[in-house]
């Protein structure tokens, strides 16, 4: 196990056994952007279905289409 993976699970353990597990904080208004980012096997269509359930519970999503950069 390396020697970040220890430390990660020691203050993770202490934060745990002092009760003070950090929380985000909400926003002041209700998230109705969402933005989609592809994988590095798929394009920006991989999220069409995704897209179409979210957009029919009010939400405006843009599935972004990043170029994929692969060597020749």
């Amino acid at each position: 196990m390396s020697t970040i993976t220890k430390l990660s699970m020691t203050i993770a353990a202490l934060a745990l056994s002092a009760g003070t597990v950090p929380t985000l904080a909400q926003p002041a208004e209700p998230v109705t952007n969402i933005v989609l980012v592809h994988g590095a096997f798929a394009d920006g269509s991989s999220w069409a279905k995704v897209i179409a359930i979210l957009q029919a519970k009010g939400y405006n999503v843009t599935g972004v289409q990043n170029p994929c950069n692969r060597a020749r």
